[in-house]
């Protein structure tokens, strides 16, 4: 956590050698929560700041809904993560993400004869994330990305993973 806020602190400081960024992503997700596992998918979307060979990025999350028998269960929440580039060529980079995000979850429970249900809303509180990913730089304004991330999980959320693919679009 140090680590995370000496990161934002040196982001703050040094905006004129950071290089904006906007990520833009459709995700998928598999989840296990609430007695259900279950894949769904939802938007993903971040901004970024970064500095050479580390970047500073902002994001909100959305799982979707994941689908028992008797039960839906979705989370969303922003996230704040440190990304890691290691330039493997011209073009490609191997991304390492460390991060945490703020999740909000809601659990609908329907009962027999499916005539009634009960909402329970509840904050999950900060859920540490890791990930790796690929970078591709075809343009220098204009990037993809993949990433695989691991949501690690308490009480309700047992595990979330999330992939993403889209594009980068870098700022002057």
């Amino acid at each position: 956590m140090k680590t995370l806020l000496a990161t934002i602190i040196l982001a703050l400081a040094a905006p004129a050698a950071a290089q904006p960024y906007l990520y833009l992503a459709p995700s998928a997700s598999t989840v296990q929560a609430a007695g259900i596992s279950d894949s769904s998918s939802a938007p993903y979307i971040a901004a970024g700041w970064q500095f050479g060979a580390v970047a500073l990025e902002a994001s909100h999350v959305d799982t979707g809904s994941a689908s028992g028998a008797s039960r839906t269960w979705s989370a969303s929440g922003p996230g704040l993560a440190v990304l890691g580039t290691v330039p493997i060529g011209a073009k490609f980079s191997l991304l390492g993400k460390l991060g945490a995000y703020w999740l909000n979850s809601e659990r609908m429970d329907v009962g027999p004869p499916r005539t009634s249900a009960t909402v329970t809303r509840a904050e999950l509180g900060a859920r540490p994330a890791i990930g790796i990913g690929v970078l591709y730089a075809r343009h220098p304004r204009l990037q993809l990305r993949a990433m695989l991330e691991q949501v690690d999980g308490t009480g309700e959320l047992e595990r979330l993973r999330l992939v993403t693919v889209g594009a980068v679009v870098v700022f002057p």
